[in-house]
């Protein structure tokens, strides 16, 4: 499950990850949890994405799955309910269970990593790599088992509640890479959703990717920019600016290696983002 800001490259960094792992051989599944077209797009997909239904990526390549709650909510109907393949949810079902999925605490999100669970637990699969959503949500998508469960009491869906949840606490199954940029609120924020999870899931967080750095900068880069200044040289505020990011990142770094994780740092490609963090990925020995 790849988690951060928005905007911090969750969706590069997931096709990051998808890539690496099915250019090994491995059979990888992607998923886009609020499919809203990013990771088709980290992807370079360019073919039409079905919310709810699975595209296959061919050799080499992942699959695609972008979720959708209605479909999610469907198809579990008809492994329930044991509807006919081809019948559709109609009339005051229908209704009614639309009610439960927009009103009753984390159904939505039962229906989301219920999807996602059911791909691991019995799809064909090597490794499945999810774009999370946003910040918040994440922690209430990776939480719904153990805040559902009390409110079902027994049946299939409280049955699903419990095998959902030892997926997520298995970290030998899942786990949670966080995505940050190296700025003071994106890093504050990372900081505390790590926390959060930490604190209200059972998922293990392994590592932590800095994405969008900007070029280090040595010493002796720093004293000529210094000289550049003093100077009055055209290329004095360019050189103040380099410097001033690289000493923002350095203090920010310092943030992030506080919270104890294996870090990796994705230097800013603007025209190459996913293949900087497939770089980055293979340099840290991901």
């Amino acid at each position: 499950m790849v988690v951060g800001k928005g905007g911090a490259g969750r969706s590069t960094v997931a096709a990051a990850l998808a890539r690496r792992a099915a250019a090994a051989g491995e059979r990888v599944l992607a998923v886009d949890a609020i499919a809203a077209g990013g990771l088709a797009s980290a992807l370079a997909w360019g073919r039409p994405v079905t919310p709810g239904v699975i595209t296959a990526g061919g050799s080499n390549r992942p699959s695609l799955l972008a979720l959708s709650t209605e479909a999610a909510l469907e198809q579990y109907l008809k492994m329930n309910l044991k509807l006919a393949a081809g019948a559709r949810v109609v009339g005051p079902l229908a209704r009614i269970l639309e009610f439960v999925a927009t009103a009753a605490p984390a159904v939505r999100e039962i229906l989301a990593i219920g999807k996602i669970g059911h791909e691991v637990r019995t799809g064909p699969w090597d490794r499945v790599i999810v774009d999370g959503p946003a910040t918040g949500h994440v922690v209430e998508l990776l939480s719904a088992p153990d805040a559902l469960r009390p409110l079902v009491g027994r049946g299939p869906l409280h049955d699903d509640t419990v095998w959902l949840s030892a997926l997520l606490a298995d970290p030998t199954v899942t786990r949670a890479v966080a995505v940050s940029l190296g700025e003071e609120l994106v890093v504050s924020e990372t900081a505390e959703l790590v926390a959060r999870l930490r604190a209200e899931t059972k998922v293990t967080v392994s590592g932590l990717v800095a994405n969008r750095l900007p070029p280090s900068i040595a010493p002796a880069g720093e004293a000529e920019a210094s000289r550049l200044v003093a100077a009055g040289d055209a290329l004095a505020p360019v050189a103040t600016l380099a410097v001033a990011r690289h000493r923002s990142w350095r203090t920010q770094r310092d943030r992030l290696a506080a919270l104890d994780l294996p870090l990796v740092e994705v230097p800013d490609r603007p025209a190459q983002p996913v293949e900087a963090v497939v770089d980055a990925l293979a340099a840290a020995g991901w």
